[in-house]
């Protein structure tokens, strides 16, 4: 075999390996889904924020924006989760959880009266959870709470 043929069958080698290589790459959904399971999620958001805005699929979009409202309730931005959460919950959703953790970031920013709403709108998604009545029992006395006055009076030193 002279040098010109072996050069040849060196770089159609180089070039076969290098295409299977490359059909293994995944899509940017994919790669969002694998930093989102692998718990990476500030990796994650990145992604799914600059898919969700091409997203012409609703139902896709509104499982990138659950997603990217539990990265940043993981992250513990719970201002932004709830923002993300709520504009899930408007899209046809295929989890009815995504209302239970809007009712959630809404308690966790004391906006009891609100999160009182959202608890209830979970209860009517998932009839008999009993976490929608905990939840809603949890504001009710976090408002009597904050509304009662105590006997003890705290002074700086």
């Amino acid at each position: 075999m002279n040098i010109r043929n072996q050069v040849v069958i060196y770089v159609i080698s180089v070039s076969l390996i290098l295409g299977l290589f490359g059909c293994g790459s995944s899509s940017s959904l994919e790669k969002a889904n694998t930093a989102y399971d692998l718990y990476q999620f500030h990796s994650a958001l990145e992604m799914y924020r600059k898919l969700v805005s091409k997203e012409r699929d609703k139902r896709l979009k509104a499982d990138i924006t659950y997603k990217i409202g539990h990265c940043y309730r993981q992250i513990g931005d719970f201002t932004k989760a709830e923002n993300y959460y709520t504009r899930a919950s408007k899209l046809p959703t295929i989890d009815p959880e995504v209302f239970y953790y809007r009712a959630d970031m809404l308690k966790r920013l004391e906006k009891y009266e609100d999160a009182i709403i959202a608890f209830k709108d979970f209860a009517r998604e998932m009839p008999g959870d009993p976490r929608a009545e905990i939840g809603i029992k949890s504001c009710e006395d976090a408002i009597k709470w904050k509304n009662d006055k105590t006997r003890y009076v705290v002074d700086n030193f």
